[in-house]
């Protein structure tokens, strides 16, 4: 018998293997909500700016001249220098990246609309974006669309994002995916105009269910499908493919780049593999890529947070080191990725957030916290990645700051942190305490200067560029001086140093704009932090200084405020079936005696906000929120009293700083309030 005709056995197994999974561990029956109530709150949330589609059948129906203004990031992804710079020194090795992935409770929540509610708790935040070059948004949609809030502040940090298309073993009509009209993809036709339409980077292929059994050639056809749809985004987006489905169409995770993943992930960008790999994996996967020439820059190895979690259902997860890898131990995994030239998938990071109930949980007695299944921390690398990015904003890597563990258990002392406030503007609160769990035999506190560092660059010093600093009306404390540390390096010295500049108390006590010099000779500014020198007289955590904004502009751009000017503000009814929604609307216009004038060159411009980077809206002199676009959804609580006549002001304001003249409107409080009916409508 000729070897060739003999039965695929490894693959019967692999099929019989599932069918009995099937039958011993069957999914639990879940009736969710009926499909008329999924449309309906689907319906609901893309009036937030929040879009995702669960059938094929709405992506089909989908069309990009009905997208509605509030689902559109206006921040254009901001460019990063090719090398790899660590405070000021250019980086050897290889050109390992960071993705991360986001999966948190399902995903689509208020806060991440256009207009969210008040949080009840403090923001959890990626403190070193710096490192990350990629960021998808996950949830369990058949097209997830990155919302809009997410896109703006990770374009903002020069990181990429990217929508998933997720087909599960539930998808009903997977075979849709490879539909042709007129010799083209029609899938994959919406799918480039999606990511046109919402201003992200590229998608996710996740497709965890085995092709369907009448189609031979399936592989072949997901391959091309894979390939046209690259063409179709151009060569600055990223296509990703997911290690589950094999070229042969089954779904048997790889762990690794294999003859089975190969043709999907050079058909897409790169590939995000499975999250049980080993060092022999790695080793294999390193050789196949070196005789297929494919990058394994651009082989994301999958590490799921999640897996030290030991409390939840079902099969244990795994992922590298076998025993508890994850959580805690990620960063071990990380080391072995980065040193290997590999680069690193992070999946559901949130788990930090999720699994401990304060900040200062973490890092304190991990081994006897709630079902954690730590390794011994004593023995492990303390490692942050040195990564890079694929294209020409500095690249950042995180400063050697104390973690908090160190701080907590040490001898007391006066630290400062930071934490976000969202109300009624966005800012970063500076804050002070005292930390530690014991004081010195000479009862004197170590340290009477305190440094914060907020970012950390790669920046020339050479008087090109101008850095300004918005700060707002702070606490009064006394018997300490604040100020602004820039940190730069010097490239003949080959050493760090620091420029400080004092704040004036008068300066602390009101809204003030604080001009920072950047002309240091032979150097390059690499980081900027705040100090604080002295000893407050209060033992309790105080707010020292609250920052609005941090701007550093070339210094050939002038700031303006009359260059543009924004015109026709309104009200605007926006109905969504049953729910009915009243916005505020404006427009923009270049100011006359500018007319002809080109937009200042190495500054951003929106395509939907043109030079305009955010908006500020004012209901009564009274903050309600910041738009990053045109619109700007109305609540009910706005207005108070519907029998009086209101003011409506909104300010825009400028990439690279500075503001047009503000507009305002004052309409009859009736104007703005939401018919009963659907107001009830809405909330059920």
């Amino acid at each position: 018998m000729d070897a060739s005709t003999w039965p695929d056995w490894e693959r019967i197994g692999r099929r019989i293997g599932k069918r009995l999974r099937d039958v011993l561990e069957p999914r639990p029956a879940s009736p969710g909500p009926s499909p008329e109530e999924r449309r309906a709150q689907r319906l609901r949330d893309a009036s937030l700016g929040l879009v995702y589609f669960d059938i094929f059948e709405e992506v089909d129906s989908w069309d990009h001249a009905n997208v509605d203004p509030v689902q559109q990031p206006n921040q254009p992804l901001l460019a990063r220098t090719a090398g790899r710079v660590y405070n000021g020194q250019s980086l050897d090795g290889p050109m390992t990246k960071l993705l991360l992935c986001h999966d948190y409770k399902g995903g689509y929540h208020d806060y991440e609309s256009v207009r969210p509610a008040a949080l009840d708790c403090k923001w959890y935040t990626c403190n070193y974006l710096e490192c990350v070059d990629t960021f998808i948004y996950f949830s369990h949609k058949l097209v997830c669309i990155p919302p809009a809030t997410w896109t703006n502040a990770l374009h903002r940090n020069g990181v990429k994002v990217l929508g998933t298309i997720l087909i599960e073993p539930q998808t009903p009509h997977m075979e849709r995916l490879l539909l042709k009209k007129d010799g083209v993809y029609v899938f994959a036709e919406r799918f480039a105009d999606m990511i046109d339409a919402y201003g992200f980077d590229g998608w996710l292929f996740n497709i965890e269910k085995d092709a369907p059994k009448a189609s031979q050639h399936w592989g072949s056809e997901l391959t091309i499908f894979l390939s046209d749809l690259r063409k179709m985004v151009g060569k600055h987006k990223t296509i990703l493919w997911y290690d589950a489905l094999t070229f042969e169409g089954d779904v048997y995770y790889q762990n690794g780049f294999t003859p089975m993943n190969r043709e999907f992930a050079q058909a897409a960008n790169g590939l995000f593999t499975n999250y049980k790999w080993t060092e022999q994996t790695l080793a294999a996967s390193k050789a196949f890529a070196r005789d297929t020439q494919f990058p394994i820059s651009d082989i994301f190895f999958g590490v799921d947070v999640w897996a030290q979690n030991t409390d939840m259902p079902g099969p244990k997860r795994v992922t590298y080191p076998p025993e508890g890898g994850g959580g805690t131990n990620t960063g071990l995994a990380m080391s072995v990725l980065s040193a290997s030239g590999f680069s690193t998938a992070m999946f559901a990071p949130a788990w930090v957030y999720e699994h401990f109930p304060t900040s200062a949980s973490v890092g304190v007695g991990l081994e006897d916290g709630p079902s954690i299944a730590c390794q011994e921390r004593a023995q492990q690398p303390r490692f942050r990645p040195s990564l890079s990015s694929q294209d020409p904003l500095p690249n950042l890597v995180p400063g050697l700051a104390r973690d908090w563990s160190e701080v907590n258990n040490g001898p007391m002392t006066r630290v400062l942190y930071g934490e976000l406030n969202s109300r009624p503007q966005s800012s970063l609160k500076v804050l002070t305490k005292l930390a530690g769990c014991y004081d010195e035999p000479n009862g004197q506190r170590i340290a009477s200067v305190a440094n914060l560092r907020l970012f950390n660059f790669d920046m020339p010093a050479d008087n090109s560029l101008a850095a300004s600093i918005t700060i707002r009306e702070g606490e009064r404390i006394n018997h300490i001086t604040l100020g602004f540390q820039l940190t730069f390096f010097h490239s003949v010295r080959q050493e760090h140093y620091d420029v400080t500049q004092s704040l004036l108390p008068s300066w602390v006590h009101r809204e003030s704009v604080i001009n920072l010099p950047i002309n240091e000779e032979n150097s390059t500014l690499v980081a900027l932090g705040v100090f604080m020198e002295g000893e407050p007289d209060t033992s309790a955590p105080v707010a020292v200084l609250e920052i609005a904004s941090i701007i550093i502009r070339p210094r050939q751009v002038v700031s303006t405020q009359s260059g543009f000017q924004l015109r026709d503000l309104h009200i605007v009814d926006r109905a969504h079936e049953s729910d009915a929604q009243k916005r505020i609307a404006w427009n923009w216009e270049t100011a006359p005696g500018r007319l002809g004038q080109p937009w200042q060159e190495g500054m951003p411009w929106s395509r939907t906000t043109g030079p305009f980077s955010s908006f500020t809206v004012l209901i009564d002199d009274e903050v309600a929120g910041e738009a990053y676009c045109l619109e700007f959804p109305l609540r009910e609580e706005d207005v108070k009293d519907s029998g009086k006549q209101v003011t409506i002001n909104v300010v825009g304001h400028l990439f690279g700083g500075g503001f047009a003249d503000r507009s305002s409107i004052t309409v009859p409080g009736a104007e703005l309030r939401i018919a009963e009916n659907h107001v009830k409508q809405s909330k059920t």
